[in-house]
């Protein structure tokens, strides 16, 4: 599938967790919306509403959900401030959320804890991946015993990741948020690494309130493309942060939009760059045409080939525990690498022209390898040929 993609043979990209590498199709046809827009500004106004009406049609038939319980964001951080910020909570209600979770969604969940002075929590999760990986069924049951356990007032706010960004590990989504729901809490899911990662099909996770996720990693989307769901049996309440002509009354174009509900009600603000989002129907139906079971084999088969090559490395141990699902492949560092932090990466694309990522977790630096189609074996046998040079 490499042939599908811009290339840069001097450089090994194995980051696509930060941000994947769109195919060339969906590059052109941003570039082709682009210029409507630079030559003619009010065509591109009347084309966007037609155009993102189809885009949300053909993307909640991707995750399976109803076209109009979508809304489309620039990232998932903006979703996420729509649903930690805009949700209405009791005046007893509290936040909490995983030790593990991104420290941009953390953040979000400060600013609210700090504005109306609630208690934040930190649930401990990072404990369970200090040492060698245990067995997925292990990992889950001990954190579904953490949250049965957990005393949570009636209408808080609970945050997690899908897939957490530090070491790839796909948390039951739907468990929790189940046991969630009978304490009376809001279960509020950050999936920016697990749109496109893997098949998902959102009529499986009934329990959570919201999700957000971003289209730029996984499904090879451009930076800019983010989307929201918000599950249409919530008796949740929750508001958009901005405000502009579908809220009240309607400019005539937007009556091309045919969607209510959610979809009208954050639909997006002012004049913006509406490329991406014309063209999200042009990368669904790239995902149709080249086959995403073909692209999840391919990127295991990638992964497996780094784990062979990386194998006897000394220097690294493996912490993935989920390689047949997960997209990505986290490494714990010896103490020679472990208080490198961001150097690692540095050094790595300084010296090999090899781009990864080095998230830290327990307060030591990680080595997180996320190959994609783009890839091929011949870079990823150099990308191991480096990788063993650097760290002996």
């Amino acid at each position: 599938m490499k042939n599908l993609f811009n290339d840069d043979l001097s450089i090994i990209y194995l980051n696509s967790g930060t941000q994947s590498r769109p195919p060339i199709e969906l590059i052109e046809e941003v570039d082709r919306l682009r210029k409507i827009t630079y030559t003619n500004p009010t065509e591109m106004h009347i084309l966007f509403p037609e155009s993102l009406y189809q885009s949300h049609v053909n993307f909640s038939q991707f995750i399976n959900i109803q076209a109009e319980d979508l809304f489309f964001c620039h990232n998932v951080t903006e979703a996420l401030n729509h649903f930690i910020l805009g949700t209405k909570l009791d005046d007893k209600a509290e936040i909490f959320a995983f030790d593990l979770e991104y420290g941009a969604t953390v953040n979000i969940c400060k600013y609210r804890a700090q504005k109306e002075k609630r208690k934040l929590h930190s649930i401990n999760i990072s404990q369970y991946f200090k040492d060698e990986p245990s067995p997925e069924r292990t990992i889950n049951s001990k954190i579904l015993q953490d949250i049965f356990n957990l005393e949570v007032p009636r209408g808080s706010l609970f945050i997690m990741s899908h897939v957490l960004t530090t070491n790839g590990y796909i948390l039951p989504i739907e468990k929790i948020s189940c046991i969630l729901k009978k304490k009376g809490a809001i279960s509020v899911v950050d999936g920016a690494h697990a749109i496109g990662a893997f098949d998902i099909n959102f009529s499986t996770i009934s329990s959570v309130n919201f999700y957000g996720g971003n289209l730029h990693k996984w499904l090879m989307g451009m930076p800019g493309m983010g989307f929201g769901w918000i599950n249409p049996k919530n008796t949740v309440h929750n508001h958009t942060l901005f405000i502009g002509w579908p809220n009240y009354n309607n400019a005539v174009h937007l009556d091309d939009f045919k969607l209510c509900g959610t979809a009208k009600n954050y639909y997006l603000k002012g004049t913006i760059d509406f490329a991406p989002f014309m063209a999200i129907s042009k990368l669904m139906n790239w995902w149709k045409e080249n086959s995403a079971k073909k692209i999840y084999d391919l990127r295991k088969s990638l992964r497996q080939e780094l784990i062979t090559g990386l194998s006897n490395n000394s220097e690294l141990k493996l912490i993935s525990s989920q390689i047949e699902k997960s997209p990505l492949l986290s490494y714990k560092l010896s103490d020679k690498y472990s208080d490198m932090g961001y150097k690692i990466a540095v050094d790595l694309f300084a010296k090999g022209k090899l781009s990864i990522s080095s998230p830290s977790m327990n307060g030591e630096t990680l080595l997180r390898l996320s190959p994609n189609v783009y890839n091929d074996s011949d870079e990823i046998q150099k990308a191991i040929i480096i990788l063993n040079e650097y760290l002996k």
